[in-house]
């Protein structure tokens, strides 16, 4: 009897220290509803054309009007020439006045002249050019089917998708960029609205006319003054002039194949326009829970077992109860505060010695698993709790204990089925202690 009463103590105790550490706990972060945020966009790479990375070897010079002018160059050409050179140096100069004989060589150099365009290239005014770029952020049901949406109005509309990121998590995102013909574009973003709700957009338009001119103007100059050097090394006779000419050649090549580079990518930002989306779920992955928040009171009922053990024997016990839970109390983690009434009637050849009828009034908590997502699954989530109250059987009154392990087997937004054991100490009558394992199904309605 002592041994029996102990293990009921302990019992006790291990579910006040269970009470305690539930309460105790910090809840987690309740998950932040989006953010809306503009997906980010690649800033507009600069350029500078005067600007090449230097070279082993490279020497700094100019072109005077001197060594240029007259005999081998006119003064188109040799502003030409002299704008893609340096600060002060003497190797081409020394070559160049050994090409044209009888021109004085500069001891320092002439001031850089402002380019000049070669004849020709004043045409009239072209139309402009007008680069495009937009960024989106909408919000729909479903990031993966609305990814799929886009990207079949991008091919419908010639485009391409550059960028394809996506995270998952309470709420699901994705970060595209695409790319799309520029007389698409207003087009494309009016079918967008389709996708989803645009919660946020900016849209951006960079005029670069200028740009495009003034690089037209430098490839026109440096492929005259390329040509120039061409037929200058025709008539070099010095191994110094050959060997400084072609040293030029090389970097007025580099310096046209940059700036035509440069060019490419200008006319490619006109022609196509640029987009960054993101989208954003509005409602938590599948495997959670479908409702926002919980419900503020859950009302239920149950159908279960009791099965009391004593030194006099055992007793078996079916009946219902009634369940009256409210799960916004106690924190993320908590499954509510519950009170439970159930009312059970002996069966299964019992013969109880002084009633056939069993009652308990119960008062406790239920805690979810952290570790598996603190009870926001559609499907099995597990919990532990403890219950506390009065019990009657066999026509005396018991204080009693219980731990609960339970499974939701299915929740929504209106409906839970769950299943329970309970392991239930009972001590106060005189008949002394004793214990009873309660297992259930029940049915909860969520308000």
């Amino acid at each position: 009897m002592n041994a029996k009463r102990a293990a009921c103590y302990a019992l006790l105790a291990s579910f006040a220290l269970m009470a305690l550490d539930g309460c105790g706990r910090s809840p987690p972060p309740r998950p932040q509803t989006p953010s809306y945020s503009l997906p980010a966009l690649a800033p507009r790479p600069s350029f500078d054309p005067n600007a090449r990375p230097p070279r082993p070897g490279d020497s700094t010079y100019s072109l005077s009007t001197d060594s240029l002018n007259g005999g081998a160059f006119t003064a188109i050409e040799a502003s030409a020439v002299r704008r893609t050179g340096g600060g002060p140096g003497q190797v081409v100069n020394q070559a160049l006045a050994k090409v044209t004989p009888g021109r004085a060589v500069a001891a320092s150099s002439a001031p850089v002249a402002t380019p000049v365009a070669l004849p020709g290239t004043e045409a009239a005014k072209e139309e402009e050019k007008i680069e495009r770029e937009a960024q989106l952020a909408l919000e729909v049901k479903d990031v993966s089917e609305a990814a799929t949406r886009v990207f079949a109005l991008v091919r419908a509309h010639d485009g391409s998708v550059t960028k394809d990121q996506r995270s998952s998590g309470t709420h699901s995102t994705a970060e595209l960029v695409v790319r799309v013909p520029s007389a698409q574009f207003d087009a494309f973003l009016s079918e967008m609205a389709t996708v989803g709700e645009i919660r946020n957009r900016s849209i951006k338009a960079v005029d670069s006319s200028l740009e495009h001119k003034d690089l037209g103007i430098l490839v026109g100059n440096l492929e005259a003054a390329l040509a120039r050097y061409r037929d200058l090394l025709q008539k070099a006779t010095d191994p110094l002039q050959i060997l400084a000419i072609e040293r030029e050649l090389e970097r007025v090549t580099a310096d046209l194949d940059r700036i035509k580079g440069r060019l490419d990518f200008l006319r490619d930002r006109v022609a196509r326009s640029t987009i960054a989306i993101g989208l954003h779920s509005s409602e938590p992955p599948s495997d959670q829970t479908p409702f926002a928040h919980k419900p503020q009171i859950s009302p239920g009922v149950r159908a279960l077992s009791f099965v009391d053990v004593r030194e006099s024997g055992t007793s078996g016990y079916v009946g219902s109860g009634l369940t009256l839970r409210l799960p916004s109390s106690g924190g993320e983690s908590a499954r509510g505060f519950i009170l439970d009434v159930d009312v059970m009637r002996a069966c299964c050849k019992s013969r109880p010695e002084r009633s056939d009828w069993a009652y308990d009034i119960l008062l406790g908590f239920d805690l979810y698993s952290d570790a598996l997502q603190s009870g926001r699954r559609r499907w099995l989530n597990p919990y532990l709790g403890a219950r506390v109250g009065f019990s009657q059987t066999q026509d005396r009154g018991d204080f009693a204990a219980a731990g609960v392990f339970g499974l939701e087997i299915f929740k929504t937004s209106a409906l839970m089925i769950d299943v329970q054991a309970r392991a239930v100490a009972l001590v106060g009558n005189p008949d002394g202690p004793h214990a009873a394992v309660q297992p259930s199904i029940g049915f909860d309605l969520g308000f």
